[in-house]
């Protein structure tokens, strides 16, 4: 196991999760159970996925509430069944199994430091993505930014997480493809469950049947370009969420500023992702996160297709009088 962050990320990258363009072709079914937002039992539904290339993959969701399959081939993707895509719980189910790791929006500019386990209990290697804060009134809590631990004795992905956002707790993991794979793993919402989900079946595909990958007719296309929108304009389709507060302390002591956040909106109009990108204050940015990751917006369409969009949302706090 190496002992500086960035080698430890490096290597873990190279092992955990299946999203990599020399894996083997493979396929896996995913049993899943959702989570309302008081914690009580919600739908299940399973995600199945066949993937022999970054080209040539097909992803079905299957629910009560949501059933739609997708086809990444050469010519584009396509979709049958529900028009808006996966709601935040199946959308993180493939993503927290398939995708684990932290991409560079996340490693750009951050600074990668050690940091204290958050589990006494278990013995874990954590390491924190940092990005830049003006002011510090103490020290900034565990998981202000995302928290990425692993088994002390290998690059294993057991946690992954941040404040604010939906930790990630992988129970159980396998192997499959000579690659870390979680088999049993809990996503949490500010100590409530969420989705709860395990591997149902994984096994490399030994023969590719090419007509497992081909979108039927009726299939239709989807837009491939990423969208960012300008925060101001994404701003006209908020449809709900309650503005920050400021806090006391950094009142007190005649903080204030622009907390900057980026953020992924789904096609369903709700936060899939929220990262810090700077704050004049810990206590600043902990206030914005807290309220944004619940304001919901309209769905953005291109070309009458709902899609995902990348935007920047800026928290202004200000101080009245002298």
């Amino acid at each position: 196991m190496p002992k500086n962050p960035a080698d430890i990320l490096a290597a873990a990258a190279k092992i955990n999760g299946l999203d990599s363009p020399e894996a083997k072709p493979w396929h896996i079914k995913i049993a899943y159970q959702v989570f309302d937002g008081e914690g009580k039992v919600g739908h299940t539904g399973t995600f199945e996925e066949w993937w022999a290339g970054p080209k040539k993959d097909k992803r079905v969701y299957t629910s009560s509430t949501f059933n739609r399959t997708e086809y990444v081939t050469e010519a584009g993707t396509f979709r049958v069944g529900d028009e808006v895509g996966p709601p935040l719980a199946e959308s993180l189910v493939r993503q927290r199994l398939v995708s684990p790791m932290p991409g560079s929006e996340d490693t750009d500019n951050a600074e990668l430091q050690r940091r204290d386990n958050p589990f006494p209990n278990t013995k874990l290697t954590c390491i924190e993505l940092v990005r830049k804060i003006d002011h510090q009134l103490g020290p900034s809590p565990v998981g202000l930014f995302p928290l990425y631990c692993f088994d002390p004795s290998a690059p294993m992905l057991r946690f992954s997480g941040s404040f604010g956002l939906l930790n990630t707790l992988y129970k159980k993991v396998g192997m499959l493809g000579g690659r870390y794979l979680g088999t049993d793993v809990s996503i949490s919402d500010t100590g409530k469950p969420f989705v709860d989900f395990h591997l149902a079946e994984g096994n490399l595909m030994t023969t590719v049947d090419e007509s497992i990958f081909a979108p039927p007719a009726n299939a239709i296309a989807l837009p491939e370009q990423s969208v960012t929108v300008e925060g101001k304009v994404l701003a006209g389709r908020k449809l709900n969420g309650s503005a920050p507060r400021y806090p006391a302390a950094a009142k007190s002591a005649r903080i204030s500023g622009t907390v900057i956040l980026s953020a992924l909106i789904g096609e369903d109009g709700r936060i899939h992702e929220l990262r810090i990108k700077s704050a004049p204050d810990v206590s600043l940015a902990l206030s914005a996160i807290e309220a944004v990751r619940d304001w919901t917006y309209a769905p953005y369409t291109l070309n009458g297709h709902p899609v995902e969009v990348s935007t920047e949302i800026r928290v202004m706090y200000r101080l009245s009088g002298g």
